[in-house]
């Protein structure tokens, strides 16, 4: 009977709907990844040849692709199709340096770095999972994430290192929601590069102070949100409004903060209820003590 109680059926039935999810959510990216081309953005083309240029022992913070001293380095698989090869040096930091570099040891093409990118985002999904555990959740909302197309298409068909990004991000958030909130300082993985950062000193920033300018993103013209913010802002007062984009950065942390003390009160409501709902049978059933 205990076999076909209405909870063991619930749990089976959750069990494989969470198997069907996780399994498209694979093949998803699957199919993406051999893709020849990504679809969206070459800056894929740059992570496989920081990643290269690290394993010849040279610094990628130091030259842009297109200078004399990578010449030995280029060839007509990658270096033709990395975009500002002649004049930008790398914008990215020493965390995804150093995953660049670990990449391109196993594989040093497009498609072993887009494969990485999509087992980041998988990496991402189990996150989502423990998340939803913690919170007493339905972990089969994680298909929200999971089948998402802007995720699936930018991780997985165009390799965007964002995949590494929402990685760290959201592991720190997850552990910094969980039981031991000193795991949240692993981004301390940057580190690991820092004699990088000494030997470029401020070089090390590469090309990101003119790309901040060339793509317009110093004054808030590229962020989405920020842009709706000001039509929204512009539409209640009649008039052209212009939010700082420092204020929206404010916004934006406070959020995140609102998201973290949310998760930890909800975290420490259960483990009162947990605490409280441990009571000994014979204790419950033994009669009050006669005063």
């Amino acid at each position: 009977m205990g076999l076909f109680s209405p909870d063991a059926v619930a749990s089976l039935s959750e069990r494989s709907t969470l198997f069907w999810i996780l399994a498209f959510a694979v093949l998803f990216r699957a199919l993406l990844v051999p893709l020849n081309r990504p679809r969206l953005s070459t800056d894929v083309y740059r992570y496989v040849w920081d990643g290269c240029v690290q394993g010849a022992g040279i610094n990628p913070y130091l030259y842009p692709p297109a200078d004399p001293h990578l010449s030995f380095l280029r060839d007509s698989d990658i270096c033709p199709d990395i975009n500002r090869k002649e004049y930008a040096r790398t914008i990215y930091p020493p965390a995804a340096q150093l995953f660049f570099w670990l990449v391109t040891r196993v594989r040093g093409s497009v498609t072993g770095m887009k494969a990485a990118m999509a087992a980041a985002d998988c990496g991402m999904v189990l996150i989502l999972l423990a998340l939803l555990a913690q919170a007493g959740l339905p972990r089969k909302r994680v298909l929200a994430y999971a089948w998402h197309p802007l995720p699936v298409w930018e991780f997985a068909g165009a390799g965007h290192v964002d995949a590494l990004m929402l990685l760290l991000t959201v592991g720190a958030f997850a552990a910094l929601c969980g039981p031991r909130p000193a795991l949240a300082g692993g981004t301390l993985a940057a580190a690991l590069y820092l004699p990088y950062a000494a030997q470029a000193g401020s070089k090390v920033l590469g090309f990101l102070p003119q790309y901040t300018h060339e793509e317009r993103l110093t004054g808030g013209d590229r962020f989405y949100l920020l842009r709706l913010a000001d039509a929204s802002a512009s539409l209640v007062a009649g008039q052209s409004v212009r939010i700082p984009p420092l204020a929206f950065l404010a916004l934006a942390l406070l959020a995140y903060a609102t998201l973290v003390i949310a998760f930890e009160s909800a975290r420490k409501r259960r483990s009162v209820v947990a605490r409280d709902g441990r009571t000994d049978p014979r204790r419950r059933d033994s009669p009050p003590p006669v005063r």
